[in-house]
């Protein structure tokens, strides 16, 4: 399943659950002016993706995405609006792979949990996130 968490018409985050099946191809989930791509690649053993390279592009990034994926345990992510309200709240579990693209965002660990994170870089310390 991939579920969308929106509140007043904005995407905030997308979820993919580890349960999630697609027919195959490439599929991206997000919108293509996303600042973040998140995207499902499914091929047939000995298909080959012909070497390509990518072009540079001159972008501009005015804030950071990032994708978690749960390799272990179970996290409650709270979803805040611009005005530092909580409006939504879900709970991961292992192998559920979350995009968060706008708000703000806080995390409880039910378990002991693991988790990847990968976001845009470079990472400014002190410049790129503001603790409530």
């Amino acid at each position: 399943m991939i579920e969308k968490i929106e509140n007043k018409g904005m995407l905030f985050s997308i979820i993919l659950r580890s349960n999630y099946k697609f027919k195959g191809g490439t599929k991206f989930v997000t919108p293509d002016q996303s600042q973040m791509q998140l995207g499902l690649i499914k091929r047939d053993k000995n298909q080959e993706i012909n070497v390509h390279y990518h072009n540079e592009q001159i972008r501009t990034i005015n804030k950071t995405s990032e994708t978690l994926i749960i390799k272990k345990g179970e996290v409650v992510v709270d979803f805040f609006d611009f005005d530092k309200q909580l409006f939504n709240s879900v709970t991961l579990f292992e192998g559920d792979i979350i995009l968060l693209l706008e708000g703000g965002h806080g995390f409880k660990f039910l378990k002991d949990s693991e988790i990847v994170e990968i976001k845009q870089g470079p990472f400014f310390e002190g410049k790129d996130k503001v603790y409530e």
